[in-house]
């Protein structure tokens, strides 16, 4: 089940590669308040990626009255990994959802940017932040960007196994198709949206077997 908080609509699907993957994601609720979130991508796959997966689980447990600071719930997750994670590392991205105010604020540790499609310019953006992945560096500050939300916005998180997906002539499905697939098709319901786009990720690589997990949260602003 996902959050239920006034004023959004969420939804979210993991696809692993295997029985255990290294994709994670999780949410932080406060109160009806606002909604913070992180999405995380463990390098390499397996056990040892699922282990590592496992502690960002604790990592968040113990730091969840951080997330309405994306910046500091990521410094705090570092240090909670740094030199645990061996010849891995993690990327991550984690987001708060100002009710209240309308906005929102992210910071990022070297994950993919997710993307937002913006109803009042009808075009889609990317939450443009960097960060140095978490595990193997030191980094006591994690930047924050923030900008306001709007009814009809839809905000979309993803690990990189949905851009990277390929077919058997080795082309990515790629960012620009996802932006085109976000603007094309944003005004269908968000559980049918983001079924539909697995299916055509999935439809991409055919009969190629996938090379990495995929996870993905749609949130829309009512």
């Amino acid at each position: 089940e996902f959050p239920s908080i006034p004023g959004l609509r969420i939804y979210a699907r993991y696809e692993p590669m295997q029985q255990i993957g290294g994709d994670y994601y999780d949410f932080f609720e406060y109160d009806g308040r606002g909604l913070g979130l992180l999405i995380s991508d463990v390098s390499g796959h397996g056990i040892p990626a699922a282990l590592i997966t496992a502690m960002m689980r604790m990592g968040c447990a113990l730091h969840h009255d951080m997330a309405a600071s994306p910046g500091t719930l990521l410094s705090h997750l570092n240090r909670h990994l740094f030199e645990r994670t061996g010849d891995h590392f993690v990327t991550a991205f984690s987001a708060y959802l100002d009710i209240n105010n309308r906005s929102v604020r992210f910071a990022n540790a070297g994950h993919c940017y997710p993307l937002v499609y913006r109803a009042a310019q009808d075009d889609v953006l990317e939450m443009a932040v960097r960060g140095l992945m978490l595990g193997p560096f030191i980094m006591e500050d994690y930047q924050e960007e923030s900008f306001a939300l709007n009814s009809g916005d839809r905000l979309l998180f993803f690990t990189d196994g949905l851009i990277e997906s390929r077919n058997a002539r080795e082309e990515m499905f790629g960012e620009q198709r996802l932006a085109e697939y976000l603007k094309q098709a944003h005004a269908q319901p968000l559980p049918e949206f983001i079924d539909s786009l697995i299916t055509i990720v999935t439809e991409h690589h055919g009969e190629r077997i996938r090379e990495d997990d995929i996870a993905l949260i749609g949130i829309d602003i009512e």
